[in-house]
């Protein structure tokens, strides 16, 4: 297939690749071939690749510098192959690497009968499978494509090329042992005051610091990329594999993502370890972690993934978006099926075709964040990557499954919506629609303070609340006890949560502060954790001139609630029913919100 055939194919929105890569480098050969009909490279059909995740972009040479730095020795593409300076890593040691590359196998592979030992001929690299001439559609489509290339490769590897393996193995054991000391301490419930827990955490501490300055865990792309392959393993500047655990007495696999992942969790998840160790260390440590994006892959969430996306560099604007698009299977602007390739894309559109993406595919996920500042009016639907989080205490409910999970299991869905989303836009602006069941929060918190007060959950909810309330900062609510003119603070459950709700009541009208019943949200139907209902709260207001709508909604925050204690041997408590959505409590309503 030539390449305006190619380019003809690509622009009619028909994708005849399913799902494999559009090239694949065939590594015997050192040959880069095209996908053709039959899933055939070179002549070789259906062919197992590995993938290679690394960054470079930011040490691009430009045809005019170092001219004896030479690109790597692949043939059979019709593009310069790009160019790296030799201070982020050679010629030679790229070429290494992909050798080594095919000798990458899937977790435990050695307990497995059903994965062939042999090596893959073939690896996905993208300097050789994606087109890298300028303006290329077949580029752009292959970058919306990345989730299908990366669930697709038998193992991916990740290259740390700033650390020898030797070193690379120190790091990884130095923090194995120091994070499996704490953890024994913290299950013995030991006293973390003591010098040896300092210690520690000083080895834990400059430990991440060394791994995370390895550029790989500073680019964008890079974060996606560990997001679709968490198994991913890991190489050194050499293209050896780094080792990682040994299980039940084998001999060690390769260590991977999931293994610096381990690492990082117990510096998560036990509320004794953030209550006892030292807050000064235990605060940098924790947020290394978090800035690195470690924190947001060991819970499994595309959209805290998103957000920590904020803290990691790309090359072009449009990037922020590209480079981070499919890890909610989303393929935006250029990269689009079908898309109008010479159109130019600014971010802002970038974002909000994204949104829109969140809003169809996942009503519920994309309004479970909090704003830490105000946002402009309209546009109080969008994820902020600055401005937005993710209450801690719902992190778990914020769980999104990769492609490869969907498909292993699509019946057990995450999110079960009430309502539908969609953007619209008004003049200059584009706004959130939704469609779906409504009430007034002054109703809805009459009921649940009933429920709360009956004698079956009354000494339940002494220091708990059946409904949780999370608010935005705005200005709209500058008169709330609780309201905080910057940062972020969970008001905590109990007398705190009560008063507030009660406020919110009080302060405005039936009509005013209305509850949008977005759906149910959860890791599992099997999972301990029960799905929690989840309630946008939206502030009615009249338009003040032409450029927006005479009736508009401004979100103000959300609620979550379980209805998991509100029944006894099948049967609702009285009234306990409304709180899942159903009349006369609810109904359906339409409106704009932002």
């Amino acid at each position: 297939m030539n390449r305006n055939q190619d380019q003809s194919r690509a622009g009619s929105g028909v994708d005849p690749l399913g799902r494999w890569p559009r090239r694949l480098l065939h590594v015997p050969s050192m040959t880069s071939y095209e996908w053709s009909p039959g899933n055939k490279y070179g002549e070789h059909y259906t062919p197992e690749y590995n993938a290679i995740t690394y960054t470079w972009g930011r040490w691009r040479l430009q045809s005019n510098e170092r001219p004896d730095v030479r690109s790597i020795g692949v043939s059979g593409v019709p593009w310069d192959i790009p160019r790296v300076h030799p201070d982020r890593f050679t010629t030679n040691e790229l070429e290494e690497l992909i050798r080594m590359a095919t000798k990458a196998q899937p977790m435990f592979a050695h307990l497995r009968k059903d994965v062939s030992p042999s090596c893959c001929e073939f690896v996905w690299l993208d300097i050789v499978c994606i087109d890298q001439r300028e303006h290329s559609r077949t580029s752009a489509l292959e970058i919306g494509r990345q989730a299908l290339i990366f669930d697709g490769a038998k193992q991916v590897v990740v290259w740390l090329s700033t650390f020898s393996t030797y070193d690379l193995n120190l790091v990884i054991d130095g923090l194995s042992c120091a994070t499996d000391r704490l953890t024994e301490k913290t299950q013995s419930r030991a006293t973390l005051k003591d010098t040896d827990t300092r210690t520690l955490l000083h080895q834990i501490r400059d430990g991440l610091n060394k791994l995370f300055s390895d550029p790989w865990f500073t680019s964008l792309w890079t974060l996606q990329e560990a997001y679709l392959r968490a198994d991913a393993v890991l190489a050194g500047r050499d293209g050896c594999f780094a080792d990682g655990p040994a299980y039940g007495g084998t001999s060690k696999s390769p260590a991977n993502l999931y293994d610096l992942i381990g690492v990082c969790e117990p510096m998560l998840n036990d509320r004794f370890f953030e209550e006892q160790a030292p807050s000064d260390l235990y605060t940098s440590i924790k947020k290394l972690i978090e800035d690195s994006g470690m924190q947001a892959l060991a819970e499994d969430s595309a959209l805290a993934t998103y957000l920590a996306a904020a803290q990691r560099k790309f090359t072009r604007p449009p990037d922020a978006i590209y480079g981070i698009q499919q890890i909610f299977d989303a393929r935006v602007g250029v990269t689009a099926p079908g898309a109008d390739h010479d159109k130019v894309w600014s971010l802002d559109q970038l974002e909000i075709q994204l949104g829109s993406h969140l809003l169809r595919h996942h009503p519920v996920l994309s309004q479970m964040h909090v704003y830490t500042a105000p946002a402009a009016l309209g546009s109080a639907w969008r994820v902020s990557k600055i401005h937005s989080i993710i209450p801690p205490d719902q992190r778990f409910a914020a769980y999104t499954k990769t492609r490869a999970a969907r498909e292993h299991d699509p019946d057990d869905a995450l999110e079960e919506p009430k309502c539908n989303l969609l953007v619209e836009r008004f003049k200059d602006t584009v706004w959130c629609r939704f469609d779906g069941p409504c009430c007034g929060f002054a109703d809805f918190h009459k009921i649940f303070t009933q429920l709360s007060r009956h004698d079956i959950l009354k000494d339940q909810m002494i220091n708990s609340n059946l409904v949780t309330i999370y608010l935005d900062v705005t200005p709209e609510l500058d008169k709330c006890p609780e309201y905080r003119s910057t940062g972020y603070a969970i008001v905590p459950g109990g007398p705190r949560q009560n008063r507030l709700s009660l406020w919110l009541a009080k302060a405005f009208s039936l009509d005013t502060l209305r509850v949008l019943l977005l759906g149910r949200r959860g890791r599992s139907r099997s999972a301990a954790e029960p799905r929690v209902l989840v309630g946008l709260l939206l502030l009615r207001c009249r338009g003040k001139d032409l450029s927006q709508p005479s009736l508009y909604y401004r979100r103000i925050g959300f609620c979550v609630w379980s209805t998991a204690h509100l029944a006894v041997g099948g049967v609702y408590l009285p009234n306990a029913k409304l709180m899942t959505g159903i009349a006369p409590l609810w109904k359906k309503e339409v409106g704009v919100f932002g």
